[in-house]
């Protein structure tokens, strides 16, 4: 006898592994699914997690995210699936990036193959299967699948049309062509933000009616969010003098993220006003797991000119840090400057974390701007280049160097209140909520 309903997730990173931005929101997925589960009209899903083979020795592997992945599905009737592909498990870049013997767009075919079989399995056993697609990774499953029972929702994070980046052009074509059997099938596509709805429709051709919202967001109840007291401080950890004040900025180590505009831009703030060395120390947490090595190398010839000891950079993933700096009130100044994004997750979070003397300092993103354009403390560059911030960042250096009001202690700044709307609009319960009940009621 056939189950009632089946819920897929589908994604190369947040189930086995934690390295961007995508996996942290998929991950949350699963954190939040009791949660989410009371705001679906249909209370009967068994929730199942599938994903690219990542082997347990592999770097990539991060037990945490798989623990909370499989802890959810496990409670849902459901299970953890990993899928073999022609990539060897041993890391994600060859998912991103392809291998000597295969492209990436080989590589993702491989992954849809293999997901298209495990559906194909599970359609026997349910009613109805609904899989959410996570990233150009899965677009191309709905080629494999016969019309049925399963109903697919590709939800692109990102998009190859998004990129300042040549070497998108093979991403872009894939997606082009691709996305034909989706609409075909008559499946549906999520969208993060208002900025990528439109992209869906203007390049992807995209119909209005074949668009759901999945809007994107955060977990504000998460555990990433706790403090953790047991370690030391993050400036005795990385020997930063207690009296230095902080400029912040964590992501991606890549282009996309603009980490190059950063380090020139401090270079010439310091240039311009030496003095501050004794008071200011900039913080770039910049994972480089799937940096190119070109970008990687230019990187760290820019952190070759600072003078040593007024930066720290950690180029490593890290589950919670970014938190502990948001929150540590001798941060005076946070720096978002990417060149492309298709949601500002990191904006989300700095708004919910931040303490309530920290700025903001961001580039004029569409994404950007539907987080902050009405944020306190916030300044928005008119240029997106290391002059301009240079610019902004010296035009503010008095601000750098000034404590906390003359009523908190500069070791004691109140916690930041977060926004009610920011709440309202970025939960991620709320808004996978409405994206699951839409895809349910068609």
């Amino acid at each position: 006898m056939k189950k009632d309903l089946a819920l897929i997730v589908a994604a190369a990173d947040g189930i086995l592994s934690l390295q961007t931005g995508v996996g942290v929101i998929v991950n949350f997925f699963f954190e939040a699914f009791e949660e989410t589960k009371e705001h679906i009209g249909h209370r009967g899903i068994d929730l199942y997690a599938m994903c690219p083979a990542v082997n347990k020795d592999s770097a990539d592997y991060n037990p945490a995210a798989a623990a909370m992945a499989e802890t959810a599905c496990r409670k849902n009737n459901g299970s953890l699936r990993q899928l073999i592909n022609l990539s060897s498990g041993n890391s994600l870049n060859e998912i991103w990036k392809g291998t000597a013997e295969h492209s990436p767009a080989a590589i993702w075919d491989s992954c849809c193959k293999a997901l298209a079989f495990e559906l194909s399995g599970l359609s026997g056993q349910y009613h109805k299967v609904y899989v959410l697609l996570h990233d150009t990774l899965f677009v191309n499953v709905s080629a494999w699948l016969p019309r049925g029972n399963i109903r697919l929702c590709w939800i692109p994070h990102s998009l190859g049309t998004l990129f300042e980046d040549p070497n998108q052009q093979g991403r872009i074509q894939f997606e082009k062509e691709k996305v034909i059997h989706l609409l075909r099938r008559g499946d549906k596509i999520g969208f993060i933000s208002h900025y990528t709805r439109r992209h869906l429709q203007q390049f992807y051709d995209v119909p209005d009616d074949t668009l759901v919202s999945f809007y994107s967001g955060i977990y504000f109840d998460s555990e990433k969010y706790t403090p953790v007291e047991t370690a030391l401080p993050f400036y005795e950890r990385y020997g930063i003098g207690k009296d230095k004040h902080i400029i912040f900025t964590w992501g991606r180590c890549s282009d996309q993220k603009g980490i190059d505009i950063i380090i020139e831009a401090y270079q010439g703030l310091l240039k311009e006003n030496p003095a501050l060395l004794h008071d200011i120390h900039l913080f770039l947490l910049c994972p480089t797991e799937t940096t190119y090595p070109e970008y990687r190398a230019h990187i760290r010839y820019g952190l070759e000119q600072l003078p040593p000891g007024s930066f720290t950079f950690v180029d490593t993933f890290q589950s919670s840090l970014q938190y502990e700096i948001l929150r540590y009130p001798r941060l005076k100044i946070i720096l978002l400057c990417s060149r492309y994004e298709s949601f500002g997750l990191a904006s989300v979070e700095a708004l919910y974390q931040r303490h309530s003397g920290a700025f903001i300092i961001y580039s004029a993103l569409p994404t950007f701007e539907e987080v902050l354009r009405s944020a306190p403390r916030t300044i928005r560059l008119t240029t997106n280049s290391p002059a301009c911030l240079s610019k902004v960042l010296s035009s503010t250096a008095s601000s750098l160097v000034q404590r906390c009001p003359v009523e908190h202690p500069p070791d004691e700044c109140p916690p930041n209140e977060c926004p009610p709307e920011v709440r309202r609009v970025f939960s991620i319960v709320q808004n996978h909520s409405v994206g699951i009940n839409h895809l349910i009621a068609f």
